[in-house]
């Protein structure tokens, strides 16, 4: 009985380990589609419920990133406006999470909002950017915006 346990349990760590080792190899802060720039496309910025977080989003795309973005609402992704897929062919989703508020007295935690942005392809269904979500989301944003001008400006054709 005691030998099956120490299996089991070998197993169970053996099994956490390579899950979060293959999650961690599918998405990470600093991919960005390899394609970005070969070909003249428009960003499309997803709007959120959050006025604040749509104006910081847009403010940190003129600053730091010169290609073409377009904020538009989530609705209208799909609308005949936008759906030409090369000249329209990614757009950023952003993900709000409400987190309540945790513990009592000096060990409590304030209620809080994570933050969490993917990069979609609409040619290849593939999503970049990180997997982790963020309450301090818009200086991770900040640095893959700056990421992703290096690819654009790398593949653009001089």
């Amino acid at each position: 009985m005691r030998h099956s346990f120490k299996a089991l349990l070998f197993l169970f760590v053996f099994a956490v380990i390579s899950g979060f080792s293959d999650q961690r190899s599918t998405r990470d802060e600093d991919t960005v589609p390899p394609e970005l720039g070969k070909e003249p496309t428009t960003i499309l910025l997803l709007e959120t419920p959050r006025n604040k977080v749509n104006k910081d989003m847009q403010q940190a795309f003129e600053k730091y990133y010169s290609g073409t973005v377009e904020m538009i609402p989530e609705g209208m992704l799909k609308s005949g406006q936008y759906k030409d897929t090369k000249k329209y062919r990614y757009y950023l989703e952003t993900g709000i999470e409400f987190v309540e508020a945790k513990g009592m007295g000096s060990n409590r935690q304030p209620a809080t909002y994570n933050y969490s942005y993917s990069l979609k392809d609409r040619q290849t269904g593939l999503s970049y950017g990180p997997s982790n979500s963020s309450d301090a989301w818009l200086s991770l944003l900040k640095r893959y915006i700056k990421r992703m001008e290096e690819v654009r400006k790398s593949n653009e054709v001089k």
